[in-house]
This record gives C-alpha cells, sequence and structure tokens, in this order.
C-alpha cells in the first residue's frame, strides 16, 4: 500500500514536431530524385510546403 503512494504516475511519452512529421509525411522529390521542399501526407496525400530552418509546425498543424 505505501508502493502506491510513494510512487509517482509514469511518464508520458512526448515527441517532438520531427518525429510526428517524419511518421505522417513523406518528401516530394523531383525528377531527378531531389527534395523539393514539399512533403505528402502518407494517409491523405495532401502537399505542404517545408521551408528550411522554419521548423515542423506546419506539417504538426495538418
Amino acid at each position: 500500500m505505501i508502493d502506491n503512494l510513494l510512487a509517482g504516475p509514469a511518464p508520458r511519452p512526448t515527441f517532438a514536431p520531427r518525429q510526428i512529421a517524419a511518421f505522417y509525411f513523406k518528401p516530394c522529390l523531383d525528377e531527378e530524385g531531389e527534395t523539393t521542399g514539399y512533403y505528402a501526407c502518407k494517409t491523405c496525400a495532401r502537399r505542404r510546403k517545408h521551408a528550411p530552418k522554419s521548423g515542423y509546425s506546419n506539417l504538426v498543424s495538418h
């Protein structure tokens, strides 16, 4: 009984926006295999723009 009182709740796993974006999106490539700056959602195929150094909030907000 005393063990239950002293033990805190188990920590919930948190994921970084980059991890979420990598799971749900794949990069769109041009004819030469270079990245275009657009990412396609793996579930609905909508394309989103990801600008360098802007973070992943645009992708995660989808």
